[in-house]
């Protein structure tokens, strides 16, 4: 039990830690998009460093989170009904989708910044609405799956 509550620890961390990292380089770039103008070098490279950070959180989720899943269910059960571990399939959908676009976005950025030019405009708006429909099944698929019986 000790073990399940230091992963539940570390798993609520990697939440804040990517939750808040997500939300933080919204407001950035919708800050430099109102302004008009490109950030700085300092901040492109602390950009940069928090997709990074964000794509450890997003790691550190998942990792712990399988090992939740393997210490209190011991498979990919979760729920009684069919209809709460469809919900935890829709989740680890979600999951996916966000981890994904993690890594895709981070590559880009990093692609785009060793160029020296601007991101690509068209995929990060995409990037944003497939990352809100990510979030909208893990968050769900959450709530639902773990409601209990």
């Amino acid at each position: 039990m000790t073990f399940v509550i230091v992963l539940k620890f570390f798993h609520f961390f990697s939440l804040l830690l990517a939750g808040g990292i997500a939300v933080g380089s919204v407001v950035i770039q919708r800050a430099h998009l109102a302004a008009g103008a490109p950030p700085s070098p300092p901040t492109a490279r602390a950009m940069r460093n928090l997709g990074l950070l964000g794509l450890l959180g997003i790691t550190l989720l998942w990792i712990t989170g399988a090992l939740m899943l393997n210490q209190i269910y011991g498979s990919f059960i979760v729920h009684a009904a069919w209809w709460g571990n469809f919900a935890f399939y829709a989740k680890l959908l979600g999951a996916s989708v966000i981890a994904v676009l993690s890594v895709v976005v981070n590559l880009h950025m990093a692609r785009a910044s060793a160029a020296q030019r601007p991101p690509n405009a068209q995929l990060m708006g995409t990037a944003a609405i497939v990352g809100r429909i990510g979030l909208f099944l893990a968050l769900a698929g959450t709530a639902i799956a773990f409601t209990g019986s």
